[in-house]
């Protein structure tokens, strides 16, 4: 059965809520999340021989929220969200500089300025910027790269990255996932921002690596699955599972959270009858934990399949990233 549909917002083209309307996920996103800049990953040795990397190495994602403890208020179920908003800025910037050169050229005689133009556009086409591309740690899989190539994780072959989208959902309490990847966005009768499955990340502040793993994966299931009329799924978490990731060539120690939701009875057409739900903390010598979720209809995916794109996250070394020309359309 299909699942999770998101509202869409009319007031623009991208069929998703400006980012900076949203309540409960921090008010922040990047212009493009997956150019924020992630400062470089260190890693401190433990005495159990892995390591932790520094908070600097987060990934493009709102403000921490400090153990992400959910609100069980029955508000409805939150909006995904896009870059439109961020994009429009961006846009108005542009326009902003490019308004004072096109001012200071209009004295000019219009056949100068007429010429001019045709020159720079015979100097200077437009090309699109270029694009990293990374190896795959998962064979067959397809990374989901961030920023300059710095991090990574991978999806199944049928799944769509989406490394310059932030989603999630407004109440519920709230969460937004940056450098995110979907199963078959659009699928219910048009909907732009439905989707099977999805993927992104966040942060968590000041808790263990288990409580950020379990309690972020509880947030997801009250936040996207509840019932446009406020009804709570049922969850049913498995024990949390300790792995390794591999951060700046160094083990780190983190935590997989996996849940089985159960929708409520007469939930929308778009909401399946139950989904999985899991997600990875990461820790960070501050104190933060990096947070990767990974949910899907569970009849499109399973809880190993969720957990192999969980655990495929992963710094990427800077001789293992290519640039390639971006797409032209």
């Amino acid at each position: 059965m299909s699942w999770f549909r998101g509202k869409k917002d009319p007031g623009n083209g991208y069929g998703y809520e400006d980012r900076a309307a949203l309540k409960g996920v921090g008010g922040y996103e990047p212009a493009d999340p997956a150019d924020a800049t992630p400062r470089s990953v260190t890693s401190a040795p433990r005495s159990t021989g892995t390591s932790s990397p520094d908070a600097g190495g987060l990934p493009p994602a709102p403000p921490p929220r400090p153990g992400l403890q959910p609100s069980l208020s029955g508000a409805r179920r939150g909006r995904k969200s896009g870059t439109a908003g961020a994009i429009t800025a961006g846009v108005v910037a542009v326009v902003a500089v490019f308004g004072g050169v096109v001012m200071s050229v209009g004295a000019k005689d219009s056949s100068e300025k007429a010429q001019s133009e045709s020159e720079r556009s015979s100097e200077a086409p437009y090309s699109p910027p270029p694009v990293i591309e990374v190896p795959a740690a998962v064979p067959g899989w397809q990374p989901v790269v961030g920023r300059d190539g710095s991090y990574a994780y991978d999806v199944p072959p049928e799944w769509t990255p989406e490394p310059g989208v932030t989603h999630g959902w407004e109440s519920g309490p709230g969460i937004s996932l940056s450098t995110s990847a979907f199963l078959d966005p659009g699928y219910c009768g048009g909907d732009d921002p439905s989707r099977r499955a999805g993927s992104g990340l966040t942060i968590v502040e000041d808790t263990s690596v288990r409580a950020a793993a379990e309690e972020t994966v509880r947030v997801v299931a009250m936040s996207g699955f509840r019932t446009d009329a406020g009804e709570l799924p049922a969850v049913a978490p498995d024990p949390s599972v300790p792995v390794e990731l591999s951060f700046d060539g160094q083990a780190v120690e983190a935590m997989v959270a996996v849940a089985t939701v159960w929708v409520a009875e007469h939930a929308e057409p778009c909401l399946a009858s139950s989904v999985l739900v899991g997600a990875v903390a990461v820790p960070t010598q501050g104190g933060d934990s990096i947070v990767l979720v990974a949910y899907a209809d569970e009849d499109k995916s399973d809880a190993d399949e969720l957990t192999r794109v969980l655990t495929s996250l992963r710094t990427v070394a800077e001789e293992d990233r290519t640039t390639v020309p971006g797409p032209t359309a």
